[in-house]
Protein backbone atom coordinates (compact mmCIF):
# COMPACT_ATOMS: atom_id res chain seq x y z
CA UNK A 1 0.00 0.00 0.00
CA UNK A 2 1.58 3.00 -1.09
CA UNK A 3 -0.48 6.84 -0.34
CA UNK A 4 -2.05 8.17 2.87
CA UNK A 5 -4.85 5.87 3.83
CA UNK A 6 -4.04 3.76 0.75
CA UNK A 7 -6.04 0.34 1.26
CA UNK A 8 -7.51 0.84 4.34
CA UNK A 9 -11.37 -0.85 4.24
CA UNK A 10 -9.22 -4.13 3.47
CA UNK A 11 -9.98 -6.45 6.14
CA UNK A 12 -8.89 -9.85 4.98
CA UNK A 13 -7.20 -10.92 1.97
CA UNK A 14 -3.53 -11.15 0.37
CA UNK A 15 -1.50 -9.69 -2.24
CA UNK A 16 -3.08 -6.71 -2.92
CA UNK A 17 -1.52 -3.78 -4.67
CA UNK A 18 -2.88 0.14 -3.85
CA UNK A 19 -1.51 2.98 -5.07
CA UNK A 20 -2.95 6.06 -3.84
CA UNK A 21 -4.26 8.69 -2.01
CA UNK A 22 -7.29 7.47 0.37
CA UNK A 23 -7.93 4.84 -1.82
CA UNK A 24 -9.71 1.26 -0.89
CA UNK A 25 -10.25 -1.85 -3.48
CA UNK A 26 -13.66 -2.84 -4.35
CA UNK A 27 -13.79 -6.02 -2.36
CA UNK A 28 -12.51 -5.32 1.36
CA UNK A 29 -11.70 -9.39 1.90
CA UNK A 30 -10.66 -9.93 -1.70
CA UNK A 31 -6.67 -11.25 -2.42
CA UNK A 32 -4.43 -10.31 -5.89
CA UNK A 33 -6.65 -6.65 -6.52
CA UNK A 34 -5.02 -4.10 -7.92
CA UNK A 35 -5.85 -0.67 -7.90
CA UNK A 36 -3.64 2.45 -9.24
CA UNK A 37 -5.02 6.14 -9.22
CA UNK A 38 -8.75 5.31 -8.94
CA UNK A 39 -10.74 1.54 -9.23
CA UNK A 40 -11.97 3.06 -12.57
CA UNK A 41 -9.02 4.32 -13.59
CA UNK A 42 -6.28 1.49 -13.28
CA UNK A 43 -8.02 -1.87 -12.00
CA UNK A 44 -5.95 -5.59 -11.41
CA UNK A 45 -7.14 -9.12 -11.15
CA UNK A 46 -4.06 -10.34 -10.53
CA UNK A 47 -5.04 -13.55 -9.71
CA UNK A 48 -6.59 -14.05 -13.49
CA UNK A 49 -4.03 -11.75 -14.91
CA UNK A 50 -6.38 -9.46 -16.05
CA UNK A 51 -6.40 -5.52 -15.94
CA UNK A 52 -9.49 -3.18 -15.99
CA UNK A 53 -9.66 0.55 -17.73
CA UNK A 54 -12.93 2.07 -16.25
CA UNK A 55 -14.22 -1.30 -14.72
CA UNK A 56 -13.32 -3.55 -11.55
CA UNK A 57 -13.93 -6.39 -13.36
CA UNK A 58 -12.25 -7.03 -16.50
CA UNK A 59 -13.71 -10.18 -18.40
CA UNK A 60 -10.24 -11.04 -20.32
CA UNK A 61 -6.45 -9.61 -20.25
CA UNK A 62 -7.47 -6.25 -21.26
CA UNK A 63 -10.64 -4.98 -20.65
CA UNK A 64 -11.82 -1.56 -21.64
CA UNK A 65 -15.22 0.50 -20.38
CA UNK A 66 -16.47 3.65 -20.37
CA UNK A 67 -20.57 4.89 -20.06
CA UNK A 68 -19.74 7.18 -23.44
CA UNK A 69 -17.35 6.31 -26.34
CA UNK A 70 -14.49 4.18 -25.35
CA UNK A 71 -11.58 5.34 -27.70
CA UNK A 72 -8.19 3.34 -28.00
CA UNK A 73 -5.53 6.01 -29.32
CA UNK A 74 -2.08 4.26 -30.97
CA UNK A 75 0.01 6.94 -31.37
CA UNK A 76 3.28 6.53 -33.64
CA UNK A 77 5.89 9.20 -34.79
CA UNK A 78 4.67 11.64 -32.29
CA UNK A 79 7.44 14.21 -33.15
CA UNK A 80 6.46 14.01 -37.17
CA UNK A 81 10.17 13.36 -37.80
CA UNK A 82 10.62 10.39 -40.17
CA UNK A 83 8.18 7.97 -42.02
CA UNK A 84 8.92 4.54 -40.73
CA UNK A 85 7.98 4.66 -37.31
CA UNK A 86 4.01 3.64 -37.77
CA UNK A 87 1.06 2.59 -35.92
CA UNK A 88 0.27 -1.32 -35.93
CA UNK A 89 -1.71 -3.93 -34.66
CA UNK A 90 -1.10 -7.52 -34.63
CA UNK A 91 -2.87 -10.76 -34.04
CA UNK A 92 -0.77 -13.63 -33.58
CA UNK A 93 -1.33 -17.23 -32.63
CA UNK A 94 -0.27 -20.91 -33.14
CA UNK A 95 3.47 -19.82 -31.62
CA UNK A 96 3.32 -16.27 -33.70
CA UNK A 97 3.15 -18.52 -36.95
CA UNK A 98 -0.13 -17.09 -38.08
CA UNK A 99 -0.19 -13.31 -38.24
CA UNK A 100 -2.72 -10.66 -39.29
CA UNK A 101 -2.03 -6.61 -39.03
CA UNK A 102 -3.18 -3.52 -39.42
CA UNK A 103 -1.50 -0.55 -39.70
CA UNK A 104 -0.10 2.43 -41.93
CA UNK A 105 2.58 2.32 -44.06
CA UNK A 106 5.94 4.92 -44.10
CA UNK A 107 7.70 5.34 -47.08
CA UNK A 108 6.14 3.56 -50.52
CA UNK A 109 7.48 0.15 -50.19
CA UNK A 110 8.06 0.10 -46.60
CA UNK A 111 5.91 -2.25 -44.84
CA UNK A 112 5.27 -4.25 -47.86
CA UNK A 113 6.95 -4.74 -51.37
CA UNK A 114 4.16 -3.05 -52.95
CA UNK A 115 2.80 -0.79 -50.09
CA UNK A 116 2.07 2.77 -50.79
CA UNK A 117 2.93 6.06 -48.63
CA UNK A 118 1.01 6.57 -45.71
CA UNK A 119 -1.61 4.50 -46.27
CA UNK A 120 -3.18 2.26 -44.19
CA UNK A 121 -3.56 -1.83 -44.56
CA UNK A 122 -5.29 -4.66 -43.37
CA UNK A 123 -3.07 -7.87 -44.20
CA UNK A 124 -3.47 -11.95 -43.70
CA UNK A 125 0.62 -12.64 -42.93
CA UNK A 126 -0.42 -15.77 -43.53
CA UNK A 127 -1.09 -17.99 -46.56
CA UNK A 128 -4.33 -18.18 -45.77
CA UNK A 129 -8.18 -16.24 -47.24
CA UNK A 130 -9.29 -13.18 -45.55
CA UNK A 131 -13.39 -12.88 -44.81
CA UNK A 132 -15.20 -9.81 -44.45
CA UNK A 133 -19.07 -10.18 -42.84
CA UNK A 134 -22.16 -8.44 -41.57
CA UNK A 135 -25.38 -9.47 -39.65
CA UNK A 136 -22.96 -12.39 -38.12
CA UNK A 137 -22.36 -14.21 -41.37
CA UNK A 138 -19.49 -14.01 -44.20
CA UNK A 139 -20.61 -12.31 -47.66
CA UNK A 140 -17.23 -11.68 -49.24
CA UNK A 141 -13.61 -13.80 -49.01
CA UNK A 142 -10.60 -13.01 -50.57
CA UNK A 143 -8.42 -16.23 -50.98
CA UNK A 144 -4.81 -16.88 -50.81
CA UNK A 145 -4.85 -17.16 -54.54
CA UNK A 146 -5.92 -13.37 -54.86
CA UNK A 147 -9.69 -14.50 -55.81
CA UNK A 148 -12.59 -12.04 -54.41
CA UNK A 149 -15.59 -14.10 -53.84
CA UNK A 150 -18.86 -12.05 -53.00
CA UNK A 151 -21.88 -13.63 -51.68
CA UNK A 152 -24.90 -12.96 -53.91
Amino acid sequence: MIGYRAGDNLTTGNNNLVIGYDLNVPVATASNQMVIGDPLLLYGDLFNNRVGIGTTSPSSQLHIQNNNSAIVVLEADANNSGEDDNPRFEHKQDGNAVTRALGFTGLNGSVYPSSIGNSIYLMNEYNASMHFGTDGGIVMTISDDSLIGIKN
